[in-house]
């Protein structure tokens, strides 16, 4: 294993780690119960709602970065960044035309 390749998937997956660990602790850090220095500034029920609001998103954010990050390894891993893509890349992004090879354009 090519040690740049080591590198880059330990950083993929301790990013990964690390927001998941975050999450999981702000999460546990919710409480649906409004302070006592809050009660006269905000209502109960909408403070709980917002509440169940950040649990959900912190759920969908997990669901959203566990994709993500299984689909940049899979994508680093099988080689999909290498030619056999190149011609499926998008006529904005790719100057010449498909089917071409990148190191020589001209054939």
């Amino acid at each position: 294993m090519n040690a740049y390749l080591l590198i880059i998937l330990v950083s993929l997956l301790g990013v990964y780690a690390l927001h998941f660990a975050a999450r999981r602790l702000n999460a546990r850090a919710l409480n649906p119960d409004l302070p006592e220095e809050f009660r006269d500034v905000l209502d109960a029920d909408r403070y709980a709602r917002s509440q169940e609001y950040a649990r959900a998103n912190m759920k969908f954010t997990d669901v959203n970065e566990t994709v993500n990050t299984a689909l940049a390894l899979a994508f680093i891993l099988l080689g999909a960044s290498t030619s056999w893509t190149w011609p499926c890349a998008p006529r904005a992004w790719a100057p010449f035309p498909p089917g071409c090879s990148i190191s020589r354009p001209w054939e």
